[in-house]
């Protein structure tokens, strides 16, 4: 947001769903060179993809909303983080890494296997 101004917007038919969207935001916003720190977006985008698709490629903290009833998602709780990572030992995972570098390394492997 630029005041009370959003940088990228896009509207969407109602029968059709937001996260597909999220890749064409994203572009956008590198094409502009955005420097972010927040990125908001309304729950429709809630999803654990989604919050570290932001986090990685925009460098900025996802801030959705969620409705009452959401669960957190598993995979994205420490002991599970160290699982993933552990798994790819042999290609450099190092679970004694700062989280932040966990998560990296994850991502980097996920755009691999894309």
């Amino acid at each position: 947001m630029v005041g009370t101004y959003p940088v990228f917007m896009t509207h969407i038919k109602g029968v059709a769903g937001d996260s597909p969207e999220l890749i064409n935001h994203i572009k956008a916003l590198k094409k502009m060179n955005a420097d972010l720190e927040l990125y908001s977006a309304d729950g429709g985008y809630d999803s654990f993809c989604n919050h570290s698709d932001i986090w990685y490629h925009l460098d900025a903290k996802p801030i959705i909303s969620y409705a009452s009833n959401a669960v957190i998602n598993q995979e994205g709780e420490e002991e599970r983080i160290n699982h993933w990572v552990n798994k790819k030992w042999r290609i450099g995972g190092d679970v004694h890494a700062p989280m932040v570098n966990k998560l990296k390394f994850l991502m980097r492997m996920k755009g691999k296997n894309r």
